[in-house]
């Protein structure tokens, strides 16, 4: 009994801010899901700024819905802990998954 009181919150804490681990550290995978789906609110040139935030709003209507809204306010920490060094790369390098033009991808289709 003890032990499985001391577990639940280590079980939390493992899968908290999944959404900005996600972002800093694997961003390829993240970009690609939200290239699959600019229609999406959120998934369009997803900021390094609150990134996690960003990954989950961009992951709501998907089949991972439940999981992003419970994991949003967990990200939401996660993304303030990290804010100055996603300022300095936001200021560097831009949005983390650059937002594409839909007439630049008709005219590279035309190609």
């Amino acid at each position: 009994m003890m032990i499985s009181r001391a577990l639940f919150p280590l079980a939390l804490l493992s899968i908290s801010g999944c959404g900005t681990i996600g972002t800093q550290f694997i961003p390829g995978e993240t970009c690609s899901y939200a290239a699959m789906h600019p229609d999406r609110w959120g998934c369009r040139g997803i900021r390094r700024i609150y990134s996690g935030v960003g990954a989950n709003l961009c992951w709501l209507p998907s089949e991972m819905g439940l999981f992003s809204f419970i994991d949003l306010p967990l990200s939401l920490v996660g993304d303030t802990l990290v804010l100055p060094l996603t300022t300095y790369q936001q200021s560097k390098h831009g949005n983390l998954c650059a937002e594409k033009d839909p007439a630049q991808n008709d005219s590279e289709g035309s190609r």
